[in-house]
């Protein structure tokens, strides 16, 4: 959840969010308004304890019945035991008709949470490194961390649009509106001192839908009794016909020919998601000019606390056919050079490219974008007009603010305009915006925001991760397929593809049945799977994509892949393109991690996390930016890989020999580049390059490994997996995974440099690598 903040004056908000409906519509007209404060009790709210608030605040609510058709009531255990639980419990806005008898409701119902601080929350999020532990800026920042967790729980936990949220910091309260790109907040606003104006934002906070408070149309709460609700609990059931999905040979009549093949996991995965404390949703996929059903329950996949798109992957059963089928709900950013992912899986698939997933029905969901960037636009025109309002907003004219029954006073709230603003009071329209070269309006050429739109795909495979792989030839093998599917789709004759993230967590396990002569086989397969950063090679630019512009940011937000496996060049030239060689790279650097991490090498089990980390995560360089490890440059340079200190890395498998030959091809073809001072060679040189580091070059290197029995050297282990259960060092707590940002591990640092120390760079002689 991106946590910078547009901040809006209240007037505009509330006339923008929570609009003054309409008699005929509004729930309950009310003909007297009150004569006494509901909330004087709270006077002193600053000096009590946020728990005494929260008690007084929820009661003069309920008992004044303040929001129409809402109930302020105590929260539930949060369905997630690994999200950030508060030390405190969570209060929200019920709707009535869910709510319960119960002192706490259940967590996933509530619309509009209520969060109580004694912190003033800084809004204007940073990380700067001059902060004190227990300064006041840290208190805000601990205060924002916890709400923008709560906020980021139930983005995932409902179907969204946007969130409401209300911040109680005393006799103070700020209405906030979060989205995909950030969050729109309003000044402080006393709402003992202004208590009429409060209970009247309360009364139309009660007149408004679902949608208007931010709930996905496109996504239906399935409630039990509901016949989806209970078509779902059967799909989740285990089948006697589910396949286990074992490699092995198929005994004669073991798959029955009746109906699609369900794998075990497949199902297990579904029961798993059903019988959550998750809810279940009907979702509707764009297909065409028409829509798809498919009914989910709790993501198997969540992006990681803090991903601003929010990706979440679905074990669905479609509607349509029965099927458990996969599928992914993101908010994309709407920038000129990405194609939808679906459109660029539709041609892959009408190419026959192997090794992908296969594309059921995709699109954008209508009318569902960001709308924190238009904002912030109005905040730096001179010229204004009326604030964006949600896709709900009613078309009627909303009488003046404020509210009749407020009081005239309610001016003096506002915050006070200098002359100099640039805003508008007349409302007269945004000049025409102008066009730059980066293709977005001159205006938001520095703009801290993005736009992001909503968008589903849904996709036949449901995959296993890597990380299940069962050996060390198995994850080469797995790895080849995915550079295999590299392959077509980089050469196809008409719109060819870069993949733009090869990464561990991109390439997937596939069991399919084969046929053979003698007799029918499961065998598990590699899938390149996500995507949606792919960049097509005939649209590509000669120049440079600089990406410390915001122009060129424009076209491509951040350069694509996951930071773990990108290549060398990538890390150290920020100015580089991607390009086929920069992904062929990425495939070995998966190799090398999910080989380091899961099979038995010659480093310690409890350096493994910290090694990985050293090497494979980025360091700061003098500009204090994120650039390459030194250890990974070394490795790459010098084809030499260490364990600790001056020992080689060692699998005493065949493993060693296929990392060996891939740091050939690289070393090699670096070589090359650093010859001609990094611009393109010609002639023999350029046909020498081609020659080692091509794809074909690539898979031949594997499938040789893979296949031909090795002379003096070691063969392949079928034992050679230790498991994803790897012991901490003292004082580490923390797992390693390929998206994760980690500080390099000074003592294992130390040792690398003594260890570079220790031996020259190794000039070798080149040498064809196909040639054993």
């Amino acid at each position: 959840m991106a946590r910078s903040a547009v901040f809006a004056e209240h007037e505009e908000f509330i006339n923008a969010f929570f609009p003054m409906p309409n008699i005929s519509s509004a729930r309950e007209v009310r003909l007297q308004p009150l004569k006494t404060n509901p909330f004087a009790t709270l006077s002193n709210a600053d000096k009590l304890n946020e728990v005494v608030v929260q008690a007084a605040f929820s009661k003069a609510v309920n008992e004044h019945n303040l929001i129409p058709g809402f109930r302020l009531r105590d929260c539930g255990r949060r369905p997630d035991l690994t999200s950030c639980q508060s030390r405190k419990v969570d209060s929200a806005l019920f709707r009535n008709e869910r709510a319960t008898a119960s002192l706490r409701q259940p967590w996933a119902d509530q619309v509009l949470p209520v969060e109580f601080t004694r912190d003033p929350v800084s809004f204007d999020y940073s990380n700067d490194p001059k902060k004190s532990v227990g300064s006041a800026d840290d208190q805000r920042d601990r205060a924002l961390d916890q709400i923008a967790s709560r906020a980021e729980l139930i983005h995932a936990v409902q179907h969204r649009v946007a969130l409401f949220m209300l911040v109680v910091t005393g006799p103070q309260i700020r209405f906030v509106r979060w989205d995909r790109s950030g969050s729109v907040i309003t000044e402080p606003l006393n709402y003992v001192k202004h208590w009429e104006l409060f209970c009247d934002i309360l009364w139309r906070i009660g007149q408004c839908t679902d949608v208007q408070l931010g709930f996905d149309p496109t996504a239906a709460r399935l409630s039990p009794g509901d016949p989806d609700y209970v078509r779902m609990t059967t799909a989740a059931r285990p089948q006697p016909t589910d396949v286990d999905e074992k490699e092995r040979k198929l005994a004669p009549g073991e798959i029955s020919r009746e109906g699609p093949v369900v794998f075990k996991y497949v199902r297990a995965m579904f029961n798993e998601a059903v019988n959550s404390p998750w809810p279940r949703y009907r979702l509707e996929v764009p297909n065409g000019a028409s829509s798809r059903a498919f009914l989910v329950a709790k993501p198997t996949f969540r992006s990681p606390r803090g991903a601003v798109r929010g990706t979440r992957g679905y074990v669905a059963l479609d509607c349509a056919t029965g099927e458990l089928v996969w599928l992914k709900d993101t908010w994309r950013a709407h920038h000129l050079i990405s194609d939808k992912e679906g459109d660029v899986l539709g041609r892959l698939n009408e190419a026959r490219v192997g090794y992908v997933p296969t594309l059921i029905c995709h699109g954008d969901i209508a009318g569902q974008d960001t709308l924190t960037l238009d904002w912030w636009a109005r905040t730096q025109n001179p010229r204004t007009t009326d604030p964006p309002k949600s896709a709900e907003s009613p078309t009627h004219d909303a009488p003046p603010y404020p509210h009749p029954s407020a009081p005239s006073s309610s001016g003096a709230l506002k915050r006070k305009r200098d002359d100099d603003s640039g805003r508008s009071e007349d409302g007269i329209p945004l000049p025409k915006r102008v066009k730059t070269g980066s293709g977005l309006p001159a205006i938001l050429e520095d703009c801290p925001f993005q736009l992001y739109r909503h968008y589903r795909l849904a996709e036949k495979e449901v995959c296993m991760s890597l990380e299940k792989f069962q050996n060390g030839r198995q994850l080469v093998f797995l790895v080849s397929c995915g550079l295999d599917a590299h392959r077509q789709a980089a050469t196809l004759p008409s719109n060819p593809v870069l993949h733009g993230d090869v990464s561990g967590g991109n390439i997937l396990i596939l069991p399919r049945i084969s046929q053979k002569a003698d007799g029918a086989f499961i065998e598990w397969t590699g899938l390149l799977n996500d995507w949606e950063m792919s960049i097509p090679i005939n649209s590509k630019t000669t120049t440079p994509i600089d990406y410390e512009k915001r122009s060129d940011r424009a076209r491509q937000p951040t350069r694509p892949g996951t930071f773990q496996f990108q290549s060398v060049a990538l890390l150290t030239r920020r100015k580089k393109e991607v390009e086929i060689y920069d992904e062929l790279e990425s495939f070995f650097w998966v190799i090398l991690f999910y080989g380091v991490r899961y099979l038995r090498t010659n480093i310690p089990r409890t350096m493994i996390d910290a090694w990985i980390e050293d090497f494979f995560d980025p360091h700061e360089d003098g500009d204090e930016k994120l650039g390459c490890s030194p250890r990974k440059l070394y490795a790459i340079k010098t084809q030499w890989l260490t364990a600790i200190g001056p020992h080689a890395l060692k699998f005493d498998s065949r493993m060693d020999n296929v990392i060996a030959d891939l740091e050939w091809m690289f070393n090699d073809h670096y070589a090359t580049w650093e010859a001609w001072g990094w611009h393109e060679p010609s002639g023999l040189d350029w046909d020498y390059r081609e020659l080692g580091l091509t794809h074909d070059a690539m898979l031949e290197e594997l499938r040789i490994k893979l296949e031909r029995p090795y002379r003096d050297n070691p063969d392949w282990k079928l034992n050679d997996k230790i498991g994803e259960d790897v012991p901490k060092q003292d004082g580490q707590t923390s797992s390693t995974s390929p998206g994760r940002l980690l500080r390099t591990n000074p003592k294992l640092h130390a040792l690398e440099r003594a260890a570079h120390r220790s031996y020259p760079h190794r000039h070798q002689p080149r040498r064809d690598p196909r040639i054993l």
